[in-house]
């Protein structure tokens, strides 16, 4: 049995306290508008700009707004730019992400009021709420200042403290849901809708907007009647009854209850079982898409999908499990790939492919080599640039980047073995559309054309490095070190024999338009094999003089039907009638006689337009144009400089798109020949899959593309791989004057508000040393990246290309700078868009036009 392996590939990167968290305790997670992490731990509040931490924690006996607490277990940015920090003694803070300074949010000096919840509303008021203490309503104003109304009982404008829900209609009406009754505002003006009822759930769809008691009747308001009707109760089909949670599935709003599972129908107002659903007392739960899942205690989570209402059951904790954990908690989110990741607190974290319908677990690890740090996970996060946040419980954060979303893997043996049993060294592809795999241990597979294995496979004591079918359909193996075997014959080397094979190590061979095999040996040229009398063949010899000729890796054709070989002397290029006819004529093009850049070549490659690419032993990618009848190469060179993942190539294939891709011995990319950019990938999170092997790769039936590595057979859907075409704009994220951080607070801080929101800093005469931060929150990027940065009126030109985030200036005269910085992305391309930041250094007063006035004077 032969295994296609589809794992989700990560790597992981641990951030602990000793590079800079607060804790390691981190119960909430949240990015910005701008771009920045905002980490809610058990000791303060941390923002985190991919290379640095800047905590907030309370701070005590000061005149100015802090903190409410350093126990944070909520974060949500507001329309305005405010973001909401919710704490473990029911009491939200407030941050002014422009002015980088807490708030009072009320406006009444109340923001030590008890809230546990909150909700934004459409107008961009913030809506917080308690079980006891009410609701309060936070209003904006367009100094950056906030007022506020209060709803309690005993101000009159709310039935009872008791607060169930807030939330908002399509007309912009806010719905106060309590124990004891309804109320609605409008316009600022409240009036209470229901008085008595414990309302204790709501759902919005668009016929209206719904109220579920917790005695299972179901509430509308009627705008025929202007007021909330009950147009429903549970109770006349199941009794007594508790709803435990309610959502939209199937075009029916389902109510949840520790009785069974109930419909309410929109159109005919009418409740009915649901006989798909057999979830009691389940609890709900969102994804970051709006997607609901629910869970009941048993360990399992229930995703209910609304693309194709179907339910998908999943058990990701065993019930053995679950008496150790005092309540469930799962985070889930969807990443940009379509992978769903669910963190669980006990049982570690899991990937789900819905496509695939593949569930994946990670588990953290005593010796620090998990994907995580624990199984006790508290938060999830899926960043802007793909990578994936756990937090966890004591133990940090761990960043994943998914290596392999698009990319399967096949191992011919079984795939924990280390002994070259799966270091996959030859592939072809024959006219059948199977393919032929090959490995170092000896091993030969067939392979159909959907890539599954076929009954016949072969094992040699010598590898397999060629495989060629003839005009008849005869396949020929070439060896390394066995010579060649062409049906069921063998051919070796005889130094008695002048017509034998020139060597036993056959790297490659090549069948010409006129169906002539050529056969390149890796020790004694180029041989043409000659059919003889009793069908059977003998071999003409070529390229035998130069040690370095003699040594042959890749044979391949041009449209003009030039033959282009890659030796270890370089480039040879030969009309195939021609050499035949005069061993002699051929062009040679190498690195020892300055012709070519290199002598070391592993592949030749031409594209569906005709150009000829090769690739070479250190000396990267190039497109070589021949001139002048072949007497010139002209070549165009792409190494690491370019942007190529590696500079020794081994593979090169041409996928449908027209696009390359580059195998080399570390890494694969994959090159735009128009804008001529790469994209680099490592598929996987061992060091052996990304080593990848020569002359090894095909493009299957389906346009797949098959790469041998040191690790497998890699399998890439090129139309299933994102790319990195997008940009992030550079951010200034920090001031650092004579040494010392700034921040608007600071006495002498030249900052007005936060320097990511500032186009324009003035700074003192005695403040010209200066270092300033900047990223993109590529925080998937693993040092990709690049900047370059300018100091107009003080640089002659742009820095040179760095993964450096900042600038630095030391005793810069007084005067008007603008510091320019852009970036490129991972692609490799840039980004012409600048960001920009005037920078004022203000002289000092006896230097100033007005002391000089007074100096002449005197």
């Amino acid at each position: 049995m032969i295994d296609v392996w589809g794992n989700i590939e990560v790597r992981s990167r641990q951030i602990r306290a000793n590079e800079g968290l607060p804790s390691n305790s981190v119960r909430c997670m949240y990015q910005d508008s701008k771009g920045f992490l905002w980490l809610g731990t058990l000791n303060g509040l941390s923002r985190y700009d991919g290379n640095a931490f800047l905590t907030y924690q309370p701070q005590m006996g000061k005149d100015q707004i802090s903190l409410a607490d350093n126990r944070i277990n909520k974060l949500v940015e507001d329309k305005d730019g405010f973001l909401w920090i919710g704490t473990s003694p029911e009491i939200y803070s407030c941050y002014d992400l422009l002015q980088s300074r807490f708030i009072d949010f009320t406006g009444s000096g109340e923001n030590q009021q008890n809230y546990s919840n909150l909700f934004v509303a459409s107008n961009g008021d913030v809506w917080c709420w308690h079980r006891a203490n009410g609701c309060r309503q936070v209003i904006h104003q367009k100094d950056r200042t906030m007022q506020s109304v209060a709803f309690k009982a005993e101000y009159g404008n709310l039935v009872d403290n008791r607060v169930q829900f807030v939330s908002e209609d399509t007309l912009g009406t806010i719905w106060i849901g309590t124990q004891r009754g309804l109320v609605a505002v409008r316009n600022g003006q409240f009036k209470v809708e229901n008085r008595g009822a414990n309302f204790a759930f709501v759902f919005r769809n668009e016929q209206g907007i719904y109220f579920v008691t917790d005695t299972g009747d179901v509430y509308s308001y009627s705008h025929t009647e202007k007021k909330v009707v009950c147009v429903a109760a549970l109770s006349t089909i199941a009794g007594e009854t508790a709803p435990s949670g309610v959502f939209p599935f199937d075009g029916k709003m389902v109510i949840l209850t520790n009785t069974g599972v109930y419909n309410y129908n929109f159109r005919t107002h009418q409740v009915a079982v649901n006989s798909k659903l057999n979830i009691m007392r389940g609890k709900v739960t969102r994804d970051n898409q709006g997607e609901y899942w629910v869970f009941n205690r048993t360990g399992k989570i229930y995703y209910l999908s609304s693309k194709t209402n179907r339910v998908k059951e999943l058990q990701l904790i065993s019930p053995d499990k679950m008496n150790y954990i005092d309540y469930e908690r799962y985070n889930i989110v969807r990443d940009h790939r379509g992978i769903i990741w669910i963190s669980t607190y006990g049982n570690g974290l899991f990937a789900y492919d819905e496509d695939a319908d593949r569930l994946e677990h990670f588990v953290g690890d005593v010796n620090d080599s998990g994907t995580i740090g624990s199984d006790f996970l508290l938060s999830i996060l899926a960043d802007r640039s793909g990578g994936i946040w756990v937090s966890s419980e004591y133990a940090g954060l761990s960043h994943l980047s998914v290596l392999n979303k698009g990319v399967s893997r096949i191992y011919p043996e079984a795939q924990e073995l280390s002994d070259r049993s799966n270091s996959i060294r030859m592939l072809m592809q024959t006219s059948d559309n199977d393919i032929w795999v090959g490995t170092r241990k000896g091993g030969l597979y067939i392979y159909d054309s959907a890539l599954v294995p076929k009954e016949h496979k072969q094992y040699f004591l010598f590898n397999i490095y060629s495989v060629l079918e003839s005009e008849n359909g005869n396949l020929w193996l070439g060896t390394r070190g066995d010579g060649l075997k062409i049906g069921d014959n063998w051919y070796h080397h005889d130094s008695a024999d002048l017509s034998s094979l020139a060597n036993n190590n056959i790297f490659s061979m090549y069948r010409d338009r006129k169906n002539r095999i050529w056969v390149g040996t890796f020790g004694g040229g180029l041989d043409l094999a000659i059919p003889t009398a009793d069908g059977k063949y003998k071999f003409q010899h070529f390229f035998r003089e130069k040690y370095g000729l003699r040594l042959v890796r890749s044979i391949t054709e041009d449209k003009n039907g030039m033959i282009w070989m890659g030796t270890s002397e370089g480039i040879c290029i030969f009309h195939p009638d021609s050499l035949i006819a005069n061993p002699e004529d051929y062009h040679l093009f190498s690195y020892t006689n300055d012709k070519f850049c290199s002598n070391e070549i592993k592949c030749i490659y031409c594209d569906h337009k005709g150009r000829m690419w090769v690739g070479t032993s250190g000396a990267g990618l190039n497109l070589c144009v021949p001139e002048d009848n072949y007497n010139v190469l002209k070549y165009e060179h792409y190494g690491t400089s370019e942007g190529l993942v590696n500079d020794v190539v081994q593979s090169i294939l041409e996928d449908n798109a027209g696009y390359l891709w580059i195998a080399t011995e570390y890494g694969i990319s994959k090159f735009n020949p128009n804008s001529h950019s790469f994209e680099n990938y490592f598929f996987s999170s061992y060091t052996l899959g990304n080593v990848y092997s020569e002359n090894s790769a095909c493009m299957g039936k389906d346009g797949k593309l098959l790469f041998g590595t040191n690790y497998g057979l890699i399998v890439i859907d090129p139309s299933k791989l994102h790319e990195s075409e997008t940009f992030s704009p550079v951010v200034f994220t920090d001031l650092f004057v004579n040494g010392i951080q700034m921040n608007p607070e600071l006495e002498d801080s030249p900052l007005e508000q936060s320097l990511a929101y500032s186009d324009k800093i003035t700074l003192k005469y005695f403040q010209n040393s200066f270092l300033i931060n900047f990223s993109t929150f590529d925080y998937s990027d693993s040092g990709r990246t690049k900047y370059m940065y300018w100091l107009e009126n003080y640089d002659t030109g742009w820095s040179s290309p760095s993964s450096l985030n900042f600038a630095s200036f030391k005793y810069l005269n007084p005067g008007t700078y603008i510091l320019h910085v852009k970036s490129c992305n991972g692609a490799g391309i840039w980004n012409e868009s600048e960001t920009v930041l005037k920078i004022v250094i203000v002289p000092p007063f006896w230097k100033t036009g007005w002391a000089l006035l007074g100096i002449y004077s005197y």
